[in-house]
């Protein structure tokens, strides 16, 4: 008898699809709020200054000021809104705000499912 090994994964993609989906899909356009909007904002800020100065540094994020001070801040990697600086950049600068949260939402996916992998022994 065959295996369908890919069954389990597209069962779990489903599954966090529909507990997620409709939580995710009337927020995905706002701008940041709630709890985390401060660390949101500030990834939206860095990812817009990417656009702005077309330096594409990822080790120097820098925010916009209006302050002749220097603008470089101190962050973790900023791989996020690196990524969706990229992404608006090829779809549009418009965009930025639905880009960034659909990244976010696809690497908070990456645990969970990283955890089932680890889990799931297809023996």
């Amino acid at each position: 008898m065959r295996k369908l090994g890919w069954l389990p994964w597209l069962v779990a993609v489903l599954v966090m699809a529909a507990l997620w989906g409709p939580i995710f899909v009337p927020m995905a356009h706002d701008m940041p709020f709630g709890f985390h909007s401060w660390k949101q904002g500030d990834c939206l800020a860095i990812a817009q200054q990417y656009l702005e100065d077309d330096s594409w540094n990822i080790l120097d994020p820098r925010v916009p000021s209006l302050l002749p001070v220097e603008r470089r801040v101190n962050a973790e990697l900023p791989l996020t809104p690196y990524l969706a600086a990229v992404g608006a950049r090829m779809f549009g600068r418009s965009h930025l705000v639905d880009i960034y949260r659909i990244l976010t939402l696809l690497l908070s996916a990456l645990g969970p499912l990283a955890l089932f992998g680890f889990v799931w022994h297809d023996d």
